[in-house]
């Protein structure tokens, strides 16, 4: 099968050795689409990447061809499968080019009717926002393009969305409308064996404009009561554009990590700490490697928080006491016990996009009924490292 991931909304250039680099401009959704790439390259199958950031560049990494949009006409013409990051509007600008193949877009955005779901808006904000939906809406049904949302609850949110538009037939058949494709984590993690966490030690380690200031303003509040917390922040690079807030004490810019010093510092902190309520997580990938490395999270419950966190990680970030408390029973012992889960496995969330595209996707070296057996679904309980 020949496969396309057209990225159009990353704007830095990436490849697979971009995984193993600190400074790599990678947000979560690159990383993935990084990874799901390759994994179905190793499958056997014909894969490109297109981005734009790679202008007129064409090059090979770990089985998979890395290409610029501005050349990617002819690879995109001779595709299966195209699944395109994001935007419905490439991905219709794509089928004009491609009649024949399986086009899928691959949201990771939050989308919501403001005013319609939401109070507030005036009327004109409104149906400039329901108009954008049914624009949206007509562009999937004419241009028989499918969906995969990343959780069970982006699902539902995505669902809602195109309800009030004329796609609200096929919103009924829900099943068949917007499938669910999990991210995977990354294959190298695990904690480490020479690692103990510090009860002193908390971390954020996601983009900048995903409430940091929120966060850092928490912790500040947290660390009058508190004096012996530090906050140690990884982000990358190009979340900080704008980001203008005022430092807290004991505050750590650790800046752009490996994914390798990134492990370490996440195995070795009493949590993630993400109080914020700025931006919904439509899959959270910070919570399942998180939780992959042993480290449990506090965060605000709404987004898919709820869906990848235990009960006694959600926090209501504009409560102080109830974060205090919460942090202060973690720190006399009271620290839940979290682990990596079987359904985030690369071999589960292959299956998955197998199933999604309809493909054969065999891990590499295996044949047959093993195969076939695999990709049914591993049971196990943990992630296969």
């Amino acid at each position: 099968m020949n496969i396309v991931f057209f990225d159009s909304a990353g704007g830095n250039a990436y490849s697979a050795r971009s995984l193993d680099t600190a400074d790599n401009g990678l947000g979560g959704a690159e990383a993935t689409l990084a990874r799901v790439a390759i994994e179905f390259a190793d499958r056997g199958s014909s894969v490109t990447v297109v981005q734009p950031g790679l202008g007129r560049a064409d090059m090979r990494e770990a089985g998979v061809r890395w290409i610029g949009s501005a050349i990617a006409d002819e690879a995109v013409a001779a595709a299966d499968v195209i699944v395109v990051q994001r935007r419905i509007a490439d991905a219709w600008a794509i089928r004009k080019k491609n009649r024949s193949a399986r086009i899928i877009v691959w949201y990771h955005d939050w989308y919501c009717l403001r005013g319609v779901q939401e109070a507030g808006p005036a009327y004109r904000t409104v149906a400039k926002n329901v108009l954008k939906a049914n624009l949206r809406a007509a562009m999937h049904l004419l241009g028989r393009i499918d969906m995969v949302a990343v959780s069970e609850t982006h699902k539902q949110a995505i669902d809602a969305y195109f309800r009030w538009t004329v796609l609200s037939g096929r919103v009924a058949r829900s099943d068949t409308f917007c499938q669910v494709v999990y991210n995977p984590v990354s294959k190298d993690i695990e904690r480490p064996e020479d690692i103990a966490f510090d009860r002193n030690k908390l971390i954020f380690f996601s983009a900048p404009w995903k409430g940091l200031s929120v966060v850092k303003e928490a912790f500040a509040r947290l660390n009058q009561r508190i004096p012996e917390l530090r906050l140690y922040v990884a982000s990358p690079s190009y979340g900080y554009q704008g980001q203008d807030t005022q430092q807290p004490d004991n505050v750590i810019e650790l800046g752009s990590l490996t994914h390798a010093e990134l492990t370490r510092h996440v195995a070795g902190a009493l949590c993630v700490f993400y109080p914020a309520h700025v931006v919904p997580e439509t899959f959270g990938l910070v919570f399942v490697e998180s939780h992959a490395l042993g480290t449990p999270v506090l965060a605000h419950p709404f987004g898919s928080a709820p869906e990848m966190l235990t009960a006694p990680e959600l926090v209501d970030s504009a409560d102080d006491q109830q974060i205090f408390e919460r942090i202060s029973a973690w720190r006399e012992g009271q620290r839940p016990a979290v682990g990596a889960q079987a359904r985030f496995a690369r071999s589960q969330v292959m299956a998955r996009w197998a199933r999604v595209l309809g493909i054969s996707a065999s891990p590499a070296g295996v044949t047959g009924q093993a195969a076939a057996n695999q990709l049914v679904g591993d049971n196990s309980a943990e992630f296969p490292h």
